[in-house]
Parts: C-alpha cells; sequence; structure tokens
C-alpha cells in the first residue's frame, strides 16, 4: 500500500512543468527512474500473483487491472495515456482501508435508489429544456446573448446542465436585460434541479452510510456474540473437565476408603486368631 502511495505521489510530481525545466534535470531523472524502479516492482507483484493464484487470477478485478497496467506499460513505455492509466492503482486503497471500503460499499448499494432519481431529474431536464427553448429560443438565435444557450434544445439541455452545477448567474442577467421576468423561471429551474435534486442524492447516501454502519455495527455484535459463546463453551468443557476429574478423584477416595476398611477388617481377624492361638497355647 505504501509503495502504491509513493508511486502515485511521484507520478504527480512529474506532472508539474516547473520541475522539466533544465535545473530540475537531475530531479526529473531520478523520479524517472524510481518510476522505472516502481514498474519493476509491480510486474514482479503481477508474475508472483499469477504464480499464487494461476487462471483465478481473472476472477479478481483488481488483479486483472493490475496486470493489464502493467503488460500495456512494458508494450507501450512511451504512451503517456498508457503510464497514466497506472494511477488509477491508487484505488486499489479502497480495498486496503476499511473505512473507504465501507463507504463505497455504501455507494453501490444506492445505484439502484440513484436510477430513481436519475430518471426524475431526466424528466425536469427534458420539461425545462423545452419550456426554456420555446420562451428564449429568438433572442438566443438572433445574437442578442453573448453565447447561443436556448437555441435548440440540445443546446438547453447543455445550459441546464451548466445551471445543475450552479453556473447561472450569468445567464440569468443576459436574459433579463431582455426578459426582466426571466429570472423567475430560471430560479425555479435552479431550486428544483440543484437544491432538491443534490439534497435526494445526500439523503439517499446518508441513508446507505447508515444502513452501512448498522450492518457493521450488527456484524461486530455477532462477533462478540460468538465469541462470548464461544469463551462460555470453552468454560463449559472446562467445568466438565473438572468436574469428571474431581468425580474421579471422588471415586478413587471412595475405592480407597474401602480398601481401608477391608485391610483393618482383615488386621483385626488376624489379631483375632493371634490371640486365639496364644489362649490355645497357654491352655
Amino acid at each position: 500500500m505504501i509503495m502504491i502511495i509513493v508511486n502515485a505521489v511521484v507520478m504527480g510530481l512529474q506532472t508539474i512543468s516547473k520541475l522539466r525545466e533544465e535545473k530540475y534535470a537531475t530531479f526529473m531523472g531520478i523520479l524517472e527512474t524510481t518510476d522505472a524502479a516502481f514498474l519493476i516492482v509491480f510486474t514482479i507483484e503481477s508474475v508472483m500473483q499469477l504464480i499464487y493464484h494461476g487462471y483465478r487470477l481473472l476472477q479478481d478485478g483488481w488483479l486483472v487491472f493490475d496486470a493489464t497496467v502493467v503488460i500495456l506499460s512494458w508494450a507501450f513505455p512511451t504512451m503517456s495515456v498508457v503510464r497514466a492509466f497506472r494511477i488509477f492503482r491508487l484505488l486499489r486503497l479502497v480495498k486496503r482501508v476499511p473505512s473507504l471500503n465501507n463507504l463505497v460499499g455504501a455507494l453501490l448499494t444506492v445505484i439502484p435508489r440513484m436510477g430513481a432519481i436519475a430518471l426524475l431529474l431526466g424528466l425536469i431536464f427534458y420539461i425545462f429544456a423545452v419550456l426554456f427553448t420555446m420562451l428564449f429560443k429568438e433572442v438566443s438565435r438572433n445574437g442578442q446573448l453573448s453565447e447561443d444557450y436556448f437555441g435548440s434544445f440540445h443546446l438547453s439541455l447543455f445550459t441546464l446542465f451548466q445551471m445543475l452545477t450552479l453556473e447561472w448567474s450569468d445567464v440569468t442577467r443576459e436574459t433579463m436585460v431582455i426578459y426582466s421576468w426571466s429570472w423567475a423561471p430560471i430560479l425555479l429551474y435552479v431550486f428544483v434541479s440543484a437544491f432538491i435534486f443534490f439534497n435526494l442524492v445526500i439523503a439517499v447516501i446518508c441513508d446507505a452510510v447508515a444502513v452501512n454502519d448498522d450492518e457493521e455495527e450488527e456484524q461486530q455484535k455477532a462477533i462478540k456474540e460468538a465469541d462470548e459463546e464461544k469463551t462460555i463453551s470453552l468454560l463449559k468443557e472446562r467445568v466438565e473437565n473438572l468436574s469428571a476429574r474431581i468425580s474421579e478423584v471422588v471415586k478413587s477416595n471412595h475405592e480407597m476408603q474401602h480398601s481401608l476398611e477391608v485391610y483393618a477388617r482383615q488386621l483385626q481377624k488376624d489379631r483375632k486368631r493371634k490371640i486365639r492361638v496364644q489362649r490355645k497355647s497357654q491352655s
């Protein structure tokens, strides 16, 4: 993971134009050598992964991506596009860092609901694109605006997308010069699309993250309960073993006591026999 981060930093430094000046040539040479060394290390890693996983490597998307990037890097070493794709290896941090992995998992779970939101946004786009094209088409085509914002349906869609990024003030001011009332439909669109849409997206994502956190807490709770059950079962097993040993000791004690009693009776019998023999001999 550390090597991936360092490699990403090295690739980022190579994009700084100031470092391409003559006085930084030595430093750039070091960066290129370091980048080549990382490529060798990643190649060795890919080969070891192939040896370890075999054909099962094709079942892991990350490993396939790593192998593809390494192969293309060696096949087309001068192509900047191929080298640039190596920066996507930084996404492997998502798999290595649990918090990022949980967040991405939560985002993937909201894709079905995001589809419904995207459909709603598409309807809003269509309605306001038709509306703005009908309202402002003439002034837009006649060059009364600095740009052809609403001259056709597809231009209106592009302008609406620009407004979705909250860059709507310039367009509004230009149209208000011609139509003083134009701020009303534009602000209505901005309010409906930007604020409501973004709030819906944030709400869905927050809900997914909350659900993911609850599931993680339940998993941790289940693991804790399993550990407790395992501990309890282990204690029960030890208690049962101890009880069995105690029972064996008690049984051995009883047997020993019985043996002592038998031995004591035998001694008493022998003593009485000796006394009888002595009496007979005296008489």
